[in-house]
């Protein structure tokens, strides 16, 4: 009797690589483009699990948010800088 071997291919182990966007990202940034009171809360909104939907897509990170109506946020590299789009109160008034 013989067997086969497996097709599966070993996967690497570890974190995701990290997109040139997402290196980009960190706390500070976030916190300057939103302000600290938009910022707080979004932070609350993530702990809370109402980030939904997270996904990096064509140099594009966007997300559903869960506050009082259900946001849609993106943020992007254009220009050598980050710009964003968000459908709550504090985007449509940028």
């Amino acid at each position: 009797m013989t067997t086969r071997g497996s097709n599966k291919q070993p996967r690497a182990e570890g974190p995701a690589p990290r997109s040139a966007l997402h290196a980009r990202i960190d706390h500070q940034v976030l916190r300057r483009m939103a302000g600290a009171q938009s910022f707080g809360r979004g932070e609350g909104y993530f702990l809370d699990g109402r980030v939904r939907n997270l996904a990096e897509d064509r140099g594009r990170i966007a997300a559903e948010v869960r506050g009082t109506q259900v946001y849609r946020v993106a943020l992007w590299e254009e220009d050598g800088g980050l710009e964003y789009s968000c459908s709550c109160p504090l985007g449509r008034k940028s």
